[in-house]
């Protein structure tokens, strides 16, 4: 067995402050701030402060299980203040469960690109660690070597239940996320009577996220005939990260996904919107991930309070789609975290898997134990970290600062702070 990985605590504030140009006689504010628990996160505390005081607070979950937070205030004013302060514990996910014939097929798929675009460069957050993708195994060695040799089947190939004849003996174990993207398309195309399947609803456009031919062609050379999913949207994943530049202020909030696909450039926001407008233009469910990340200073730099910002990444949803009529148990030699999380897929009838094209960094439940998530939503719009409705006020500027440290770090930059800047 595996031994179990340590876990991660973070520390994350974040501050966001409006300065109107006049008084606010009256707001209602909504907020994405609260993370969430999942399988590989705790919340372990998290506060929120807001000033000026709010006239009422409340608390309640969204169609999509985030934790929304409401406030109103009635009284005039010119400047409001919001800041969550979280401690969350993480841990390593579980890597994703591609088998050998998988990765290789993932690998070909991204060559093929990388070919059709030689010379193409990306570059990812600064600040952020460049880091290979987790392995990609969940199943025993003696299994994974039997399907290394395995081609991709072509486009008329029978159901994944219904192996050639000429395929090599079957391994002892066959993990339901084998199943050709095409498979997951079928499933998820329209028939009346169909039970009903909550990930259907990250099917369709959003209002950030169009289906569109062009998008549709970009994900192509990824999604090679009998391409299991998780494989082809590792390739994907890794096609955006590569061809696309990060650029900070290359785009806004609003900046129509098509259009940061054809400048080749943008944010994280925009790397994320773009892989779901190809996966979505593909008939594939997916979903979009707001949170953040932990990041490393500059060599020879401290870390500063309010430098970092959040993050958004996607997540790709596989439903239990057996490769084979029959399997065998799960190995022995699973580690403990990929067991545990099959078998609660098994009994939920599927499960998400994250990918961080901005960073090239995957995982099931999360992309690394740096990452905290914070919502889920169809796009940015679902899970916009605050927004209002204000009387009055006329301009204003924003400022918005975010940190994310393990808390004794954190809690030693703020003491060396003026007091308008340490946490109450």
């Amino acid at each position: 067995m595996h031994p179990s990985p340590r876990p991660m605590l973070l520390r994350i504030l974040h501050r966001t402050c409006y300065r109107y140009q006049g008084p606010v006689d009256h707001a209602q504010h909504m907020l994405h701030l609260s993370p969430v628990d999942t399988a590989v996160q705790q919340v372990l505390s998290h506060t929120l402060r807001i000033t000026p005081e709010p006239a009422a607070q409340s608390k309640a979950r969204d169609a999509f299980g985030n934790l929304r937070s409401f406030f109103t205030l009635q009284a005039p004013h010119e400047s409001l203040c919001v800041e969550a302060d979280s401690l969350v514990q993480t841990q390593l996910p579980a890597p994703l469960p591609i088998v050998a014939a998988a990765a290789t097929t993932a690998t070909a798929a991204t060559a093929a690109t990388a070919a059709a675009t030689a010379g193409a460069t990306a570059a990812a957050a600064p600040s952020i660690p460049a880091a290979a993708p987790p392995a990609l195994s969940l199943v025993p060695s003696s299994a994974a070597s039997d399907l290394a040799t395995a081609d991709a089947p072509p486009a008329d190939a029978p159901p994944a239940d219904a192996p050639p004849a000429n395929a090599p003996p079957a391994p002892a174990w066959h993990a339901p996320w084998q199943a050709p993207w095409e498979a997951v398309r079928e499933h998820y195309r329209y028939r009346a009577g169909a039970p009903y399947d909550a990930a259907s609803e990250f099917l369709f456009a959003s209002p950030h996220v169009p289906r569109d031919d062009a998008f549709a062609a970009f994900a192509r050379p990824a999604f090679a005939p009998g391409t299991p999913l998780l494989a082809a949207a590792q390739a994907l994943m890794e096609r955006i990260h590569r061809e696309l530049r990060y650029t900070p202020a290359s785009t806004q909030v609003n900046t129509p996904a098509l259009q940061a696909l054809a400048q080749r450039k943008g944010v994280c926001q925009d790397f994320a919107h773009i892989m779901l407008g190809c996966l979505r233009s593909l008939g594939l469910p997916a979903r979009y991930v707001s949170g953040y990340l932990l990041t490393r200073p500059p060599p020879g730099k401290p870390r500063l309070i309010g430098a970092d910002a959040s993050h958004a990444w996607v997540s790709v949803y596989v439903p239990w789609i057996a490769a084979h009529a029959h399997a065998a148990p799960l190995p022995d030699d699973t580690d403990p975290m990929s067991a545990a999380l099959h078998t609660q897929a098994q009994q939920a009838g599927g499960a998400w898997f994250d990918f961080d094209p901005t960073n090239r960094r995957s995982g099931w439940g999360s992309p690394g134990a740096d990452y905290v998530t914070l919502a889920v939503g169809r796009d940015f719009s679902d899970v916009s970290p605050m927004r209002g409705v204000i009387q009055g006020g006329g301009a204003h500027e924003l400022e918005v600062g975010v940190t994310v440290a393990p808390p004794e770090e954190l809690q030693a930059l703020l003491t060396n702070k003026p007091p308008s800047l340490r946490a109450p």
